[in-house]
């Protein structure tokens, strides 16, 4: 099962390289040289989604009957914001509904869903953190669609990377992004890289935050609205800011997806290719891996 989508890779696929089907270039930790590799042999991880049904079976009903639906959902919008299309109201939702569920389907996520249960002494069944992913994605949903909704594009001779935890939640400390805030910080951005040319960004203010605490009480469940413009033209950025995204996306890949320590061949990594050290991380829970939410 993908933790991230092969549709979703397919946005970074290098559409050079001598291969029938889309690939993309991974680094890894014991290689300093990247190597092409099929969107569809990566980022996947056993039963990660799986549920018991009433024979104590495995199920794959969440990534069959949900995260199929909106990881196709996601990749139309993408694509027509790739186009220079018009957006509509259901390609909103299927930007918001793929983000919030990145932000909740790896590894990581579902372990610190099960540390917090645990600290509550709550019981709960092995696959109840998959069921609350599911459950709980509307409210996620809602936060994220207050926000103030953007999309960057980058110059020709710059590219965006991904990880496998695309989407990260910091907050600009002038000299570095912190990783590891949550939606009630004022000044959180959630940005997902869509391609290697195209960033999603979302940005908390006060006025977001005030308006989302309206709604937490309310029984409301409509999103009204649409938070991105139909006719939305992408946002130049300069390569400082590209350099800041790469360097705050691999950070965050590395704290919630891949390692929890200090590791010298990511500083090496991202000294030799960004000219910046990794982004400190949030750690209100005193634990070594942070929470994103």
């Amino acid at each position: 099962m993908h933790t991230v989508p092969a549709g979703y890779l397919a946005g970074f696929a290098d559409l050079k390289a001598s291969k029938k089907k889309p690939h993309v270039w991974r680094f890894e930790r014991g290689n300093p040289e990247p190597k092409p590799l099929s969107v569809q042999d990566i980022c996947v991880s056993q039963n990660i989604y799986a549920v018991k049904d009433s024979q104590g079976n495995r199920d794959p009903v969440i990534e069959r009957d949900v995260l199929g639906g909106i990881d196709d959902a996601y990749c139309q919008a993408r694509n027509r914001l790739k186009r220079g299309q018009s957006v509509s109201y259901g390609d909103c939702r299927a930007l918001s509904q793929f983000v919030v569920f990145q932000l909740m389907r790896t590894d990581r996520a579902l372990q610190l869903l099960r540390d917090h249960l645990r600290l509550h002494g709550e019981e709960f069944a092995p696959d109840d953190p998959q069921k609350l992913m599911v459950t709980t994605m509307l409210p996620h949903e809602r936060l994220l669609w207050l926000m103030r909704w953007e999309v960057w594009q980058v110059e020709d001779d710059d590219v965006l990377i991904t990880t496998d935890n695309p989407a990260t939640m910091w907050s600009d400390r002038g000299d570095g992004a912190e990783l590891g805030v949550g939606f009630s910080e004022p000044g959180l951005v959630l940005s997902l890289p869509m391609t290697s040319r195209l960033c999603f960004v979302a940005r908390q203010t006060k006025e977001t935050i005030a308006e989302a605490a309206k709604l937490l009480g309310s029984a409301d469940d409509k999103l009204l609205g649409t938070p991105l413009e139909s006719n939305v033209r992408p946002r130049m950025i300069d390569r400082r800011t590209v350099h800041r995204l790469n360097q705050t996306h691999v950070s965050n890949g590395d704290r919630y997806a891949i390692s929890s320590y200090d590791d010298a061949r990511l500083r090496r990594f991202m000294v030799r290719n960004f000219r910046a050290n990794a982004g400190p991380v949030r750690r209100s829970d005193r634990k070594p891996i942070g929470s994103p939410f």
